[in-house]
């Protein structure tokens, strides 16, 4: 006995399904539709990428054995931290005039990891953008690569400006130990012809030797500094592959928001039949 009740009413559900057949796509289809309206009226969002190789300078030693030793030199997740940090985004906003605070900007930009771990190494990574407008994506995109090589660049700069002081400074106190020594050796033989040999001459032969030593000393260490800097090597950063104007917005999709429109439009009248067949069902009279 219930197993023709359970076979009656599965019959009654798939007979009323039958007869909607029209009424059901005619659902999904307005379902549809109104997905595809609410997604053409809703904000689009429209993204942009660039690729950045970030530049190093690094330290090729020959001396006691061949070695590779980084001086300066970012991996994409440091500087992926550094341009979606306060400080830089707050000098992009100021740029660009860009309403809205700086968490907001934040979650606009998307660092993407390198897949290979030699481009890791390498520094060589890509940043998505995201905007209200097209132009607006490509603006921010722009700003951001350029601060980006502009920052690293200074920073290099300024690393091998260091070094360039060195051999500068020891240059310089190279000459002005020299002319010192040369006054010395003037006074020291304006002493030997004039026939005098007190304490005054003793100290003079005393204070050349000890000029001529640290001439050496320096000497010693300008060489060693001019060594270090012809193994000093650098590679500036530059944009490897530049933003570009995107055409399509990527939000809202629009087959994806028609798609699951028509499917909730189907879920929806099947779940109606199955209700009203339920209560017919149970509205029948039992002898």
């Amino acid at each position: 006995m219930n197993a023709e009740k359970e076979s009656f009413d599965l019959s009654g559900y798939l007979h009323a399904l039958s007869g909607e057949k029209v009424r059901l796509i005619l659902c999904g289809v307005i379902a549809c539709g109104v997905a595809l309206a609410l997604s053409w009226v809703l904000p689009k969002t429209y993204e942009t990428h660039f690729t950045l190789r970030l530049g190093r300078v690094w330290f090729e030693g020959s001396q006691g054995g061949s070695y590779n030793r980084a001086i300066l030199s970012e991996s994409a997740p440091e500087l992926a931290e550094i341009i979606t940090s306060p400080a830089f985004l707050k000098g992009i906003a100021t740029d660009l005039k860009l309403k809205g605070d700086v968490n907001t900007l934040k979650k606009r930009i998307r660092p993407i990891r390198p897949e290979h771990s030699d481009l890791e190494r390498m520094a060589v990574f890509t940043v998505g953008v995201r905007g209200p407008t097209p132009e607006e994506s490509l603006r921010l995109a722009e700003a951001i690569a350029e601060r980006t090589i502009e920052r690293h660049n200074n920073e290099y700069r300024d690393v091998l400006a260091i070094r360039k002081n060195w051999e500068s400074d020891f240059a310089g106190q190279i000459t002005s130990a020299e002319s010192e020594l040369a006054d010395l050796k003037r006074t020291l033989a304006e002493y030997r012809r004039s026939g005098k040999t007190d304490s005054a001459m003793v100290a003079l032969n005393v204070d050349m030797e000890s000029r001529q030593s640290l001439v050496s000393k320096l000497r010693e260490k300008f060489r060693q500094v001019q060594l270090e800097n012809s193994e000093f090597m650098s590679r500036r950063s530059q944009i490897v592959s530049p933003p570009y104007r995107p055409e399509k917005p990527i939000k809202p999709d629009l087959r994806l928001n028609a798609g699951m429109g028509l499917v909730a439009g189907l879920f929806l009248y099947l779940a109606y039949i199955f209700v009203r067949e339920a209560v017919r069902v149970g509205s029948i009279p039992r002898p």
